[in-house]
């Protein structure tokens, strides 16, 4: 006896007294389904995995362009005849600026002989400042107010 659908065949066999039911060719809908949900479900939680590595690859790329700034504010403190900190137009500003750019928000301060750069990014503040000082955490370091330090 052979059953006939649109993609399926059923083909009913005999042997040795025993009855076999067997398909012809293709995947019934319900095989089909499944595997679809499965895919679905899995990319689902790749998909969440990639967006927290994303958040926390920003907040890596913002520590670091901090920290390279420290040892760009140096160079510049440096090589400048004023021996002052400029974040205007020089490297300092421009590593500033790509961190800003990449979603922190930032806060500066400096005087002639010190300065301090706050980012904010997803919940944490990163900190360094002239001193040698890299921190990182929940609370603000109150550089608004004219602080040259992430103490």
């Amino acid at each position: 006896m052979v059953y006939r659908g649109s993609k399926i065949d059923k083909i009913k066999i005999k042997f040795n007294g025993h009855s076999f039911n067997m398909k012809s060719k293709g995947f019934t809908l319900i095989e089909l389904l499944v595997v679809i949900a499965i895919i679905g479900i899995l990319s689902s939680v790749v998909l969440a995995s990639l967006t927290t590595a994303r958040s926390r690859g920003v907040g890596a790329a913002i520590q670091s362009e901090l920290a390279n700034s420290r040892a760009q504010a140096e160079l510049y403190y440096s090589t400048t005849g004023g021996n002052s900190y400029n974040t205007g137009s020089n490297g300092l500003g421009n590593l500033l600026t790509d961190a800003a750019a990449k979603g922190g928000s930032l806060t500066c301060g400096a005087t002639a002989s010190q300065w301090a750069v706050e980012a904010a990014y997803n919940g944490t503040n990163y900190c360094v400042d002239s001193t040698g000082v890299s921190s990182s955490g929940s609370s603000t370091y109150a550089l608004a107010s004219g602080h040259t330090s992430c103490n």
